[in-house]
């Protein structure tokens, strides 16, 4: 599942984290090891995946949400103006 933001593949993006570790000024003197690399994207990628996941669920709620307050604020207008309920009181 891409990232719902930027639409990036969780491989690539990984990928490109890992790449990141070795721009890091503390990394700076060392040469890039590609094996290396691979593994941390390996352990990032399910990770991002999980994120993305999150994020999706997320989305989908906030759409849902807005569809059913929609659909209340049409079905609160259709609603015919009624006497109160009744108390306890009157229905004992």
């Amino acid at each position: 599942m891409k990232n719902p933001f930027t639409e990036i593949e969780p491989e690539t993006e990984a990928m490109e984290l890992a790449a990141q570790v070795w721009c890091r000024p503390e990394q700076e003197s060392r040469t890039m090891d590609v094996e290396f690399a691979t593994s941390i994207a390996q352990t990032f990628e399910p990770v991002i995946r999980e994120r993305n996941a999150w994020i999706d669920t997320a989305q989908m709620h906030a759409r849902n949400e807005e569809f059913w307050r929609n659909r209340c604020h049409e079905w609160s207008g259709n609603v015919p103006d009624s006497e109160p309920a009744p108390t306890s009181e009157q229905v004992a």
